[in-house]
């Protein structure tokens, strides 16, 4: 679908996927912002990413983090 479309990053389109299924119509037209996190946010994501065993992409769509990594 990526080379199809001219998507050059091919990891874009399953992250497009993925906001699908977790999401629906919706993930696909969210607007994310560039936002700035406080520390204690920060510290409040990572404990719970800590104490849970949700994985990082799932807590980043749940707590509507931008940049959501693939690593």
């Amino acid at each position: 679908m990526a080379e199809k479309y001219g998507v050059t990053n091919r990891r874009q389109v399953l992250n497009w996927v993925h906001y699908y299924q977790s999401l629906g119509g919706e993930g696909l037209l969210r607007f994310r912002k560039n936002q700035i996190y406080s520390f204690e946010y920060k510290l409040y994501v990572v404990e719970l990413y800590l104490t849970t065993e949700v994985k990082y992409q799932e807590l980043a769509l749940s707590e509507g983090i931008n940049n959501i990594s693939s690593r």
